[in-house]
């Protein structure tokens, strides 16, 4: 069995205009990439991550390849971080041969389902609040709030509190250069 083609395709989904556009800028938001592994053998499998797309060229190493070569493989042959959407796809095509979940040869299950959530860019609290309320109006009940330097994570949380219904929820994403010990009393302090 060998990897027999990639396939590479660049999504831009469609961002709502209410959505701002504040700086921070989050990296490659309007761009998706859909990796499609096709194996000798006809099994397809897919991939996807948040990222521009790289030139076909870069995944010419893989082709002629078996993909269970790459099982556990950080795939450090010169990618960037497009590399985890083709993983995904490795995964999904070796788990569609050995006819098991993908996740199975990463490891043991994490989660039966996935919420769905709306979210917004990193944002001063009063667009945060105006945000919390159309994903209220259009009927999501979860949240993910990008946190940041830039704004005040207490003032964002305070906006949110007074703009949602009990029964809302708020993800907190810490993904901005926060190191385990800023985030821990971050988090103690907002329970």
């Amino acid at each position: 069995m060998k990897i027999d083609d990639i396939d590479i395709y660049c999504i831009e989904p469609e961002i709502l205009p209410e959505v701002p556009d504040y700086p921070p800028f989050l990296s490659a938001l309007h761009q998706r990439v859909v990796f499609k592994v096709s194996l000798d053998n006809g099994i397809v499998g897919y991939g996807e991550y948040r990222c521009y797309a790289p030139d076909k060229s870069a995944v010419e190493p893989l082709i002629g390849r078996n993909p269970f070569d790459f099982i556990n493989h950080d795939l450090n042959i010169g990618l960037s971080q497009w590399c985890l959407g083709l993983s995904a796809a490795l995964y999904d095509a070796m788990g569609k041969y050995l006819e098991i979940p993908a996740y199975k040869l990463m490891g043991t299950k994490v989660r039966d389902r996935v919420a769905v959530a709306a979210w917004t860019r990193p944002s001063p609290p009063d667009v945060l609040s105006r945000e919390v309320q159309r994903a209220v109006d259009q009927g999501y009940m979860l949240f993910k709030m990008h946190t940041c330097h830039h704004y005040d994570v207490f003032e964002q949380n305070e906006a949110v509190e007074q703009t949602a219904p009990d029964c809302f929820r708020i993800q907190y994403d810490f993904n901005h250069n926060r190191s385990l010990g800023v985030v821990l009393p971050i988090l103690k302090r907002l329970e």
